[in-house]
């Protein structure tokens, strides 16, 4: 019982490391792609 316990922990951790992993890498994106989407547009 104490391994499917840890098990269930183990795999909220990971869902809870994914969302924060991917809303990072959202984030990441969003500023990679802006910033030179805002220069670009400044330019013209």
């Amino acid at each position: 019982m104490e391994f499917l316990t840890t098990i269930k922990q183990n795999i909220y951790l990971q869902a809870g490391l994914v969302c924060i992993g991917s809303y990072i890498f959202f984030l990441a994106s969003k500023i990679i792609i802006l910033k030179p989407i805002n220069s670009w547009f400044r330019k013209t």
